[in-house]
C-alpha cells in the first residue's frame, strides 16, 4: 500500500455505496476514492462525476488490475461478492464487502483460504 495514503477502487456503485459508503470513506483522512467500476462505463462516469472520482473503468476486472489501487470496496449483489473477493485479493488489493459476504459455506471458506494465503494484505 502506498505510503502517502490509501487509493480505493469502488466495485458497484449502488445506492448503498453512493449513500453510505462514499460520504464514509470522504471523511477518511489519507484515503482517496480513486477509481469506480459499476455495471456500465455511463453508470461509472455518472457516479465519478457526482462523486468527484478519477478513475473510471468499464468493468471490475480492468479495475482490479490498476496497480495504483491499493484496496477496493465490492459493493454489488451478494452473488457477485467471493469471484470479485477473490480476485481483488489475488491482485494484492485489501478488500471491504458489504453484509452477506458470501452465498455459502463453500464460498466463505474459498474467500477465507485466498484471505489466509496472503498474510500481508
Amino acid at each position: 500500500m502506498a505510503s502517502e495514503g490509501i487509493r480505493l477502487g469502488l466495485i458497484g456503485a449502488g445506492k448503498n455505496t453512493r449513500d453510505r459508503h462514499i460520504p464514509g470513506f470522504q471523511k477518511v483522512e489519507g484515503l482517496e476514492i480513486a477509481a469506480v467500476a459499476n455495471r456500465s462505463r455511463a453508470s461509472s462516469q455518472s457516479v465519478a462525476d457526482q462523486f468527484n472520482i478519477s478513475g473510471v473503468y468499464d468493468n471490475w476486472q480492468e479495475l482490479l488490475e490498476d496497480p495504483s489501487i491499493d484496496a477496493v470496496c465490492i459493493g454489488t449483489w451478494p452473488y457477485t461478492h467471493a469471484a470479485m473477493t477473490i480476485a481483488a485479493l489475488e491482485q494484492g488489493k485489501h478488500v471491504l464487502c458489504e453484509a452477506r459476504m458470501a452465498c455459502n459455506l463453500a464460498e466463505a471458506i474459498a474467500m477465507l483460504a485466498c484471505a489466509k494465503a496472503r498474510p500481508n494484505l
